[in-house]
């Protein structure tokens, strides 16, 4: 039954650490040279960036939306 509840806040937070850590990746193959492009500082600044930007959306749009599997 834990499906049929509302996936705002958990699911923003999910959905946008996932992206945000996938769009964390794309500048380390830039430069290798510089502090702050290696390898985990990026993915871990996006995965903070994402997540919050997701609960944040999540929160306030996705709030009360159920999440339809069919």
């Amino acid at each position: 039954m834990s499906l049929l509840l509302p996936g705002d806040e958990v699911f923003g937070g999910l959905v946008g650490t996932c992206v945000g850590a996938w769009l964390g990746a794309v500048p380390i193959p830039l430069d290798w040279d510089r502090e702050w492009q290696k390898w985990p500082v990026t993915i871990v600044t996006g995965a903070y960036i994402g997540f919050a930007i997701g609960k944040l959306v999540g929160g306030t749009i996705g709030k009360g939306r159920n999440i339809m599997f069919e």
